[in-house]
């Protein structure tokens, strides 16, 4: 039987599909949904894993979630495809810095660069305050502003660096208590760059092995022993070769002077003759040709475009813990107390453990709050009920400011337990909320069940709300309620370090606010259920609740009810207190 051999066309177009893959990768790390940018990357390197740009993006991805290691593999690799590229030592000096290797990243530091100047601070350099001294506030460089703000305090020069450091965090795209999703610098030695992009599994590139078969030219491709059986040998790179052989001993030649140099991964499939596997062999091969191969994926317009883009991914991002940080402690020495007290909170916010913000904050408000506790109700002869709503704002008009509207014909004040990030995109209704005399609570930032976080997760969650709430209002929130009423010792602990009491529920009329049933549904639930000093828990702000809540409070102030706000009531009586599960209660002062 003759020797044969066809190629296979792709599934997939390589030429077509790679750009379009690479683009959404790039897409989705410039909106920060790194997640998605590694799917997109995956199926990219499944049809080339040595394209610079696409070795680019892998690298920014590593450096974003602080992946050291593996950002400086890519960057080795997209190095060999173009050795002199500006972008590859600039990733470089940034994956030395994550691996703590601070003399390393100063060899590759662009001269003047922003992360030169950064790394010379980091050693102490006193001179560096002369190239930054021109820099004023209105500096469009947030990381030069930054620079020149902690250079200034180093040097003691409080007043500069308090308004350079005040200057950026004033900026509207830096009020959020979150750093940049990207990597970014803390000013500390010990942790000289952090990629703040959350967890993601690494990118898995193929690694050269131990005696790897180096290609060149014509390459004679063999599959080794086949198993009993085989028909037909299927020899595939990825998004670069397929071929196919019935005839034994299944040898084809693969022309590699068209493919980059590089690393790629050889799979070798024996089949029957039904086309079913029998065999699957993977080789990690190096293809090494004196010229370069002829394949481009992308057109130099598609090039030039990504790698702008790419350069800006790879810039990295100013720290506001750090900001933060260091405008608490101006404020320690220049006494200023309630600044240094809002920087530690901005601090905690961000990243509790930051300069042990955690620790600092947490023996601040002791003096305030106890331990482990949250109101259930307040011991009382009078009659009063606390009005309390969770989960909004809702901007939607029939929502929020339809309750809103309700409460203020019904002349009755209550408290919002808000969820923070909602806050923050519509703090029109919360300023309207403080307006109108209402107790604004936390109800965390994200809504999620506080029990499955950790302790930092929590803290974060919680701190950030009561952050956003203070910026709107200049007020801090007093009392918080875990979603689902989900607490443990943690959350309580967290709480208490922010100055916050737990405030729960008497009467919840949750099951009542949503169809099948209907407003007389709850009214007729919660009316009869209401004693002295029940917290009514309801929402902001389903249909029902709306229509309904009339009816209620007409029906409880005609029992002689007076409707207060949560301080009121704890102010008013006797809290009756529940432990949080595994810490000892301890007495609460009233806020």
């Amino acid at each position: 039987m003759a020797k044969s051999a066809f190629f296979c066309a792709e599934a997939r177009d390589p030429l077509t599909d790679y750009p379009a893959a690479l683009e959404e990768a790039v897409t989705y790390l410039e909106t920060g949904e790194h997640g998605q940018a590694r799917s997109a990357l995956v199926g990219a390197l499944a049809l080339d894993s040595n394209e610079f740009c696409g070795l680019l993006a892998v690298a920014v991805l590593a450096l974003h979630i602080g992946d050291g290691k593996n950002a400086e593999q890519a960057l080795r690799r997209a190095q060999e495809q173009d050795p002199n590229h500006l972008l590859v030592p600039l990733g470089l000096a940034q994956a030395r810095l994550l691996l703590k290797d601070r003399a390393g990243a100063a060899a590759l530091a662009p001269d003047n660069s922003n992360l030169s100047l950064y790394i010379r601070y980091l050693t102490g350099d006193r001179s560096i305050h002369r190239e930054l001294a021109e820099v004023k506030p209105d500096e469009p460089d947030p990381l030069r502003l930054e620079l020149a703000g902690m250079v200034a305090l180093r040097e003691g020069d409080d007043g500069r660096g308090h308004r350079l450091l005040t200057a950026l965090l004033a900026r509207p795209e830096w009020h959020a208590c979150e750093e940049s999703r990207a990597l970014t610098l803390p000013f500390v030695e010990t942790r000289m760059a952090e990629g703040c992009a959350g967890r993601l599994v690494p990118i898995p590139l193929p690694q050269p092995i131990a005696h790897m078969q180096t290609l060149s030219g014509q390459a004679t491709l063999t599959p080794g022993k086949v198993p009993e059986g085989t028909a037909v040998v299927t020899y595939h790179v990825p998004g670069g070769y397929t071929a196919m052989t019935n005839s034994p001993p299944f040898v084809t030649t693969w022309n590699t002077g068209r493919l980059a140099n590089g690393l790629y991964t050889l799979i070798i499939t024996a089949s029957n003759t039904l086309g079913q596997p029998l065999n699957e062999l993977r080789r990690v091969v190096r293809i090494a040709n004196k010229t370069a191969g002829t394949l481009s994926r992308l057109s130099p317009e598609q090039r030039e475009s990504l790698e702008t883009r790419l350069l800006a991914l790879l810039t990295p991002q100013p720290s506001r813990k750090a900001a933060h940080y260091a405008l608490a402690q101006w404020a320690v020495r220049n006494k200023n107390s309630e600044e240094a007290l809002a920087r530690i909170e901005s601090v905690v916010a961000i990243d509790p453990q930051f300069h042990s913000a955690y620790a600092s904050l947490k023996q601040y408000n002791k003096r305030y709050v106890g331990m482990g506790n949250g109101y259930w109700r307040g011991q009382t002869a009078q009659k009063l009920v606390a009005l309390t709503l969770d989960d909004g704002p809702n901007p939607l008009k029939y929502r929020t400011p339809a309750l809103l509207d309700t409460l203020r014909n019904l002349d009755i004040k209550a408290t919002f337990f808000i969820v923070g990030s909602r806050a923050e995109a519509n703090p029109d209704l919360i300023l309207r909320m403080d307006a109108e005399g209402h107790e604004i609570a936390n109800h965390s930032y994200s809504h999620p069940n506080l029990t499955f976080l950790t302790p930092d997760d929590v803290r974060k969650e919680l701190c950030r709300t009561s952050v956003v709430v203070r910026d709107i209002t200049g007020k801090r929130p007093r009392f918080y309620r875990p979603p689902g009423g989900n607490f443990n010792g943690a959350i309580a602990d967290a709480a208490s370090t922010l100055g916050m009491n737990g405030a729960y529920w008497t009467v919840d009329g949750f099951k009542f606010e949503h169809a099948p049933h209907l407003p007389e549904d709850l009214i007729r639930y919660v009316v009869p259920r209401v004693k002295p000093g029940s917290i009514l828990l309801l929402h902001n702000a389903p249909e029902n609740t709306i229509r309904a809540l009339p009816e209620i409070v007409r029906a409880l102030q005609a029992q002689g009810y007076e409707f207060v706000t949560m301080s009121d009531l704890v102010h008013r009586s006797k809290p009756v207190l529940k432990p949080a599960p595994n810490i000892k209660p301890s007495l609460i002062t009233k806020p």
